[in-house]
């Protein structure tokens, strides 16, 4: 596989991260988590502690209404709405028998869309040399 293909196929995949809402939430996601993991200190006062949960939830809340906005889904008003809506959807799913729900897993579709890339571009490569 040369690199031409490879720097194809990653300006495909970048073109995609940046117009999929939902794509942009993962790396949101990562970008966050790769705050927290490097942190050292966790506070003992309960108010700090109370303090930090409530930032968490708010900053939940905020990067899954910017997906749900450019999804042009409806957004939550609160963290508890956005919970009860997950909880009923989980328990939903379970009684439907879905271990997983292929619709919202967006790196399994992301992984679709390089490979069906790489089939297409490896053929057109392959269609090249014949010609």
């Amino acid at each position: 596989m040369g690199l031409s293909l490879i720097s194809q196929l990653n300006d495909e995949h970048l073109s995609r991260v940046n117009q999929n809402p939902n794509l942009q939430y993962i790396l949101d996601i990562r970008k966050r988590y790769e705050i927290q993991k490097n942190k050292e200190v966790i506070s003992l006062n309960m108010a700090n502690r109370r303090a930090e949960k409530e930032e968490r939830q708010l900053w939940a809340l905020d990067i899954e209404n910017k997906r749900r906005a450019s999804l042009n889904l409806e957004i939550f008003d609160s963290y508890k709405a956005m919970e009860d809506y997950n909880d009923s959807k989980e328990t939903a799913d379970d009684e439907k028998g879905f271990d997983i729900n292929i619709d919202n897993d967006y790196l399994l579709n992301e992984g679709t869309e390089i490979l069906s890339d790489y089939i297409l571009l490896n053929q057109n490569t392959y269609l090249s040399y014949a010609e």
